[in-house]
Parts: C-alpha cells; structure tokens; sequence
C-alpha cells in the first residue's frame, strides 16, 4: 500500500487544534445533539446526476470500484453507489454517524463505515465522494485535505465533489462573516486547490440554491488524479 506523505512532507507540521477552530469533541457534540444542519435527510439530489457523467465519462465497469465517502455522516449518499456494485468506504469523527448509517446500510456486502480521523486512514481508492466536506475546512487543512485526496486516489482515479460555492467572487457569505463552517469558496478558489494534482473534466452548476437572495448554490464537479 502507499504511505500517505506526513504533515512535515508537506509542511503542514501544526497540530489540528491550532488548525481548525472547530475541535474533534465540538463535531462530536453537535452529533450527540442532533445539531447536523448540514444533513439533508436523504441523498443530495446532484448525486445521481454526477455518478452518471462519471461513469459516461469513464466509460469503464463501475462493479468492485472502491470508492471512498469521507465526512460521509448518516453516509446518504453511498445507496447510490453500492446499488452499482462499488466497494464503499464511509468515514467520519462519530459513532452516532455510524450506527445511523449502519442502520441503512448494512444490508449492502459492500458497504464498511470507520469512525475516526480522516488524516490517519491508509487507504487507496478509485474515486473519492466529497459532499462539501472541503468547505468544512479552514484554509490550512482545507489544503491537507486536496493533498489527502491526491494521496489516497489511484492514479487516474476520480475526485467526484459538490461543494458549496460563492457565485459572485466579491461577495460575502450567507453567514456573516465567521471561522466556523462551512467556508464557502469560489470556483476560482477550488480550481486554485485541485488543480495542483488534478484535470477538471466535468463541472456543473446544479440548481439548488440555499437561499433566494444569496448568489450561493451547489456545483458538480468531476476532477481526475493526474
């Protein structure tokens, strides 16, 4: 298997706490609250659409292709891809997370969910899922996490992402302004990010928005490990 690089690799030596204002114990309290706003309930709608292009793009068998949910909560999103014959690896910071997908999931073969910090899984994949898990991310580990991605991804593999995005490149958040997530970005901002290790070949606009008045919205984007 491939030894991810360290944070001194990388020179990303900080420890988390001084990285992330938000500590593991803050996200694992707002689950054993139930405070997840950002869990839908169900499957985001952009996903069937993005696993679509994936595989007219790629053109290849999706059966036994690995692919890995980090930050992947109540894991909606897997259904879609262990229905297709993917090997699903699901990963988050709670236990609560966990059994609530497990509860769904654990009918699927396929389908495996470990709880703990992302940073320390040695894994390799053929395509990773990120459902707005980058913008759960200050700047720091916002880029440890694309390096982690680029890591763990086979060459060639697949980044397949809906992240939030700032429409207007001058405007603020719908938040006010805050350390806390999610930190929205720009286009120009997430291009800036993957495009040191990976080929945009799909991107989307998808028509959620998160408010009426905000210019704040969904994109779907597909980034291939060079």
């Amino acid at each position: 298997m491939t030894q991810l690089r360290t944070q001194e690799d990388d020179g990303l030596s900080a420890p988390l706490s001084d990285l992330n204002d938000l500590s593991h114990q803050d996200w694992l309290e707002m689950w054993q609250q139930d405070r997840t706003p950002w869990d839908l309930g169900a499957a985001h709608s952009g996903v069937y659409k993005l696993w679509d292009e994936y595989k007219d793009i790629t053109r290849v068998p999706v059966a036994a292709r690995r692919v890995l949910i980090p930050g992947a909560g109540r894991a909606h999103e897997a259904v879609v891809f262990v229905e297709d014959g993917c090997r699903v690896l699901a990963c988050d910071l709670s236990e609560v997370a966990c059994a609530a997908a497990k509860s769904m999931l654990d009918k699927f073969v396929h389908f495996e969910y470990r709880v703990g910090d992302l940073f320390e899984l040695e894994y390799q994949t053929d395509i990773i899922f990120d459902r707005a898990v980058m913008c759960a991310f200050p700047a720091p580990l916002r880029q440890r996490y694309v390096q982690f991605c680029a890591h763990t991804l086979l060459s060639g593999g697949c980044l397949l992402s809906i992240p939030f995005v700032r429409l207007p490149e001058v405007s603020a958040t719908p938040y006010g302004a805050s350390n806390r997530p999610p930190f929205f970005l720009s286009a120009a901002e997430i291009f800036e990010l993957l495009s040191v290790y990976f080929d945009l070949v799909f991107m989307e606009p998808w028509s959620r928005v998160l408010s009426g008045s905000d210019p704040y919205g969904d994109y779907l984007m597909i980034w291939r490990r060079r």
